[in-house]
């Protein structure tokens, strides 16, 4: 019927699911406002409290019961009890309003995905086929221009302030430093610590590095400058491991963790592009 019908169509499915879309993120920040108002009744300090009454064996005598069956679990109450004070803190730190949902509805742009999608269709048994992937590239073309130009437009007509890194999140980002060193420490101390050949470091080269992570700016390599190398990208590894397992315990924040991870990454890069330079 014509190319304008086709943009018609293209439009209206555009605009069913921006539509869609924000009905799904309303959906989530209501649960999320609901989870913040729960953790938000909880007294974790009464936990807390219980926990080391547990651990010390002071725990009240007509709580014996209770603290027999955690007691046997208490690694896994733990991590818990961990998961749910981080999780607390983080509801209560970042909380996300109408503004955030309406970032998060606009920022949904289609794209070469909704085109190759519609180019799956088979050949044979549709109807309106080429149709509809004329509509399925226009609606990537309106989504793309008309929400991609103007998201800048829609974030600073909302007026959101830019997040600052407080205090709490610097003791935060301080802390998980402070962990993933003594991860370095203790595979520096690791007795059977090799090299990338499997061949021993030599002998005080764990003692020289210590903790220094920065990159040496020579231009060659000698054999000790590699060694030194490999011996850090031994220990990034080493502290990307105690990352992981940070990360399963809920003690600190996504972001926190996402940044401390491509730090990790970044350093390791630049570890093996120097050896690679160096070979060449």
């Amino acid at each position: 019927e014509g190319l304008w019908h086709g943009a018609w169509l293209a439009l209206s499915a555009l605009g069913i699911m921006l539509g869609l879309r924000a009905a799904y993120v309303a959906f989530l920040l209501w649960r999320m406002r609901s989870r913040a108002r729960r953790y938000a009744r909880l007294d974790l300090s009464t936990y807390s409290a219980k926990l080391k009454g547990i651990a010390d064996g002071t725990i009240p005598e007509e709580h014996r019961g209770q603290a027999d069956r955690l007691r046997r679990d208490e690694e896994r109450v733990r991590r818990r009890f961990a998961g749910l004070s981080a999780d607390a803190d983080y509801y209560a730190s970042s909380p996300l309003g109408w503004k955030q949902g309406t970032i998060i509805t606009w920022a949904g742009m289609r794209g070469v995905v909704t085109l190759a999608a519609a180019q799956t269709l088979p050949t044979t048994g549709i109807d309106h086929r080429s149709l509809l992937i004329f509509v399925a590239f226009l609606v990537a073309v309106f989504s793309l221009f008309g929400q991609g130009f103007t998201l800048a437009s829609v974030v600073r007509a909302l007026r959101i302030p830019p997040a600052s890194d407080d205090d709490a999140a610097s003791d935060e980002h301080l802390r998980l430093d402070a962990e993933l060193g003594a991860a370095a420490a203790t595979a520096l101390a690791d007795p059977t610590l090799t090299r990338a050949d499997g061949t021993a470091f030599s002998e005080g080269m764990a003692a020289n590095v210590g903790t220094r992570m920065t990159e040496p700016r020579d231009a060659v390599l000698t054999g000790r400058m590699r060694e030194i190398l490999e011996l850090r990208i031994v220990i990034i590894e080493a502290m990307r491991d105690r990352l992981v397992e940070i990360s399963t315990h809920g003690g600190y924040s996504t972001s926190t963790l996402r940044r401390a991870l491509a730090e990790l990454d970044a350093d390791q890069i630049s570890l093996e592009l120097r050896l690679d330079d160096g070979d060449d």
